[in-house]
């Protein structure tokens, strides 16, 4: 019978214990809880008034921004509109032409713009016989040459024009050794055909040290052959 008394006294001693641990513990957490609710609500509190305090300075300022800045605008657009009116009434006495200062400096601004859209070079192919006094055999311009070889761009225009010609190899070992009945030796052992290209934004034609079926062209350049004497 003690046995069993002290078993119940240990289990109601601990179930009072617990409960007052629990009791405790919900008491801290309310008391945490209130605590941060209170930081927060004083914080929000700063913040807000930190907000207005910085709207009521920007009002002000607004404020006096209208009010200063009529008078300011206004006389800067007066000044502006008699500046404009000085410089579009400016007139020349002996030749009764009236000179714009501003108006003229706008239009010259605009003059380069359309020059450069006139300034396109156009590609060409153009053939010499310069052994029999510079004859043109062909002049011609050409559009979509850009990634083409001069070797396929030149059959390509003899064959749409109707020139006879005779070539060796083909794709980037092509050679003309016969263009319109003239051909390589026919004129001493040195003589045959040569051709020159200007590349875009040059002004000079340069010989080419590689076979015209493996020289690129781009767009904008131009070509020329010419059957020469002396192809060295």
């Amino acid at each position: 019978m003690k046995n069993k008394k002290k078993k119940y006294i240990i289990i109601v001693s601990a179930v009072v214990v617990c409960a007052v641990i629990f009791a405790l513990a919900i008491k801290a957490q309310n008391v945490y809880t209130s605590t941060i609710s209170n930081k927060q609500a004083s914080a929000e509190k700063a913040q807000n008034k930190s907000n207005s305090t910085a709207q009521a300075g920007k009002s002000q300022s607004g404020a006096k921004d209208e009010k200063g800045n009529p008078a300011v605008s206004s006389k800067s657009s007066k000044n502006s509109a008699s500046s404009s009116l000085d410089g579009a009434s400016k007139v020349n006495s002996k030749t009764g032409q009236t000179s714009s200062t501003q108006g003229g400096s706008s239009q010259n601004s605009s003059a380069p713009g359309a020059s450069s859209q006139k300034s396109v070079e156009q590609s060409s192919i153009e053939i010499i016989d310069e052994a029999h006094g510079n004859r043109v055999v062909l002049q011609k311009n050409l559009n979509g040459i850009d990634g083409q070889t001069v070797g396929y761009v030149t059959q390509k225009v003899l064959d749409g024009v109707k020139i006879s010609y005779t070539t060796k190899g083909t794709g980037s070992t092509i050679y003309f050794s016969d263009i319109n009945g003239l051909k390589e030796r026919a004129e001493g052992p040195m003589s045959g055909w040569c051709y020159y290209v200007k590349k875009k934004g040059q002004s000079q034609f340069v010989k080419a040290n590689i076979g015209s079926g493996q020289y690129v062209l781009k767009s904008g350049d131009s070509v020329i052959w010419k059957y020469v004497k002396n192809g060295m």
